[in-house]
């Protein structure tokens, strides 16, 4: 993201505060959860009627080595199937249980 130098430590505080609420379940993010399924749910619907999903769809195959057309064939359900629980846990073990590096590019003549 692209701040003013002075506002790193601020919105990187601010990152961490909402990070650690996702986690801890104080921030209730049910119903961004829902529109974010059904979108990924109607993306997914139009982009098969596409020659090229079922192109990059047998591709990946593939190329992943998948067992099975799984991700394919029960996409929707493995979207629905999401739950809050689901990413609070991921969230504490992706950014909060796992060491963290900032990085901060300020300008030359800072």
């Amino acid at each position: 993201m692209v701040c003013k130098p002075s506002d790193v430590d601020q919105i990187a505080s601010e990152i961490k505060t909402i990070l650690n609420g996702l986690a801890s379940g104080e921030i209730n993010f049910s119903e961004d959860l829902e529109k974010v399924k059904t979108n990924l749910n109607n993306t997914f619907n139009i982009n098969k009627q596409k020659n090229s999903f079922w192109t990059k769809s047998i591709r990946n195959y593939y190329f992943n080595h998948y067992k099975n057309w799984d991700f394919v064939t029960d996409f929707e359900s493995m979207v629905n199937k999401i739950s809050k629980k689901d990413i609070e846990k991921l969230a504490k073990k992706y950014f909060i249980k796992t060491p963290q590096i900032k990085a901060v590019l300020y300008p030359e003549n800072y």
